[in-house]
């Protein structure tokens, strides 16, 4: 089981704090967090991209891999809208990102290149 599930109860608020890289990622453990989230905004920040779908998915791996080699607490991963140009394509994303050890990802229910609402059907 997942050091992440157990974290969800009913009635206790689970806080996630939100960090860009692994020395944030080590400062969040040593305050006291139980999980911690990845936000694009910060991660493109920390390497000088701005945020809006310009970081590279390689680059978004990569500082995970390092949050991962850093702390030993659940870490989601903020994808944007998915990494992919189709619904299969953010799958395959989605997969890569789980392999590398994330406990939850967070997309947006946009198209990235339209900018749109993606249709519910789309997000089925």
């Amino acid at each position: 089981m997942s050091k992440f599930a157990p974290l969800h109860v009913p009635g206790s608020t689970l806080i996630l704090f939100n960090i860009r890289d692994s020395g944030s990622a080590a400062a969040a453990e040593r305050s006291g967090a139980k999980a911690i989230a990845t936000g694009s905004w910060g991660v493109a920040g920390a390497h000088g991209i701005a945020d809006g779908e310009n970081l590279p998915f390689d680059t978004a791996i990569r500082t995970l891999d390092e949050i991962l080699a850093t702390t030993d607490l659940p870490v989601t991963i903020d994808m944007k809208a998915g990494y992919g140009t189709d619904a299969a394509g953010v799958g395959v994303s989605i997969k890569r990102a789980a392999d590398a050890g994330a406990v939850g990802i967070n997309l947006e229910d946009k198209d990235p290149v339209t900018k749109e609402l993606c249709s519910v059907a789309i997000q089925h």
